[in-house]
């Protein structure tokens, strides 16, 4: 089990995900992992976390493919995800879900404000 503070960073572009990790560890303790795929088995064996940032683009599995396989059986967890786009105007799955959407490059500021009030309100709700 992890700590409800621990954030997980989804992204098969290890430049990407290394350089949130090393932004953000100042302040949390981040983990990675390179595809939806991995994290869903990480969560299978019962990972869990405060935060999960997640691409939407993804080889061999979305970031809303992850989302929907969680909802069914780790429902925490897919509402702890926020996504990570590279953004676009079309429409998109993402229009329609309740997780927060943030545009890449992120700015580590916002970001941090995002994770702090996510974080504080998940451990008020959670026992």
């Amino acid at each position: 089990m992890s700590s409800s503070r621990e954030i997980l960073i989804v992204d098969d572009e290890a430049m990407v995900a290394r350089g949130l990790q090393r932004a953000l560890e100042r302040w949390y303790v981040v983990k990675t992992s390179g595809s939806a795929l991995d994290a869903l088995a990480r969560l299978g064996r019962g990972e869990r976390f405060g935060v999960i940032l997640c691409d939407v683009t993804m080889r061999e599995m979305s970031g809303v493919d992850l989302h929907a396989d969680l909802s069914s059986w780790a429902p925490d967890q897919a509402a702890a995800m926020i996504f990570m786009t590279g953004g676009t105007t079309e429409r998109s799955p993402l229009d329609t879900m309740p997780n927060l959407r943030l545009i890449k490059p992120v700015r580590i500021g916002e970001l941090r404000t995002i994770i702090d009030h996510r974080l504080s309100t998940r451990l008020v709700r959670e026992p």
